[in-house]
């Protein structure tokens, strides 16, 4: 009876440890399908992530550039302010030189 349970025995235990190695390799397949997927999905992102980023580099190069011209042209204007001030003052003295002078004629 001994001889006849292990010639059972071994190829009850063969078969179980193929069919374990078998579903092992199934679900191994399985995970690897779902890593793929998940890599796939990141890369995906990462190049959205990426075009965005450039959209947004570029709007703040024109954004920067915008700025720098206000800030000439906001240069430009205050310059012009400060010379027609100095020519207003200059034509106040003017003015008032000349009234005196109207005022010490008469």
């Amino acid at each position: 009876m001994a001889g006849s349970l292990s010639s059972w025995l071994v190829p009850v235990l063969l078969t179980v440890g193929c069919v374990t190695l078998v579903m092992n390799i199934l679900n191994a397949k399985k995970v690897n399908r779902s890593l793929v997927e998940n890599i796939e999905r990141a890369q995906a992102d990462l190049r959205v992530a990426m075009d965005t980023s450039q959209g947004c580099i570029k709007e703040l190069e024109m954004k920067s550039a915008d700025m720098t011209a206000k800030d000439q042209q906001l240069a430009s204007l205050t310059a012009n302010v400060n010379t027609l001030m100095d020519e207003k003052n200059s034509l106040t003295v003017n003015v008032n030189t000349l009234t005196d002078e109207k005022n010490q004629i008469q």
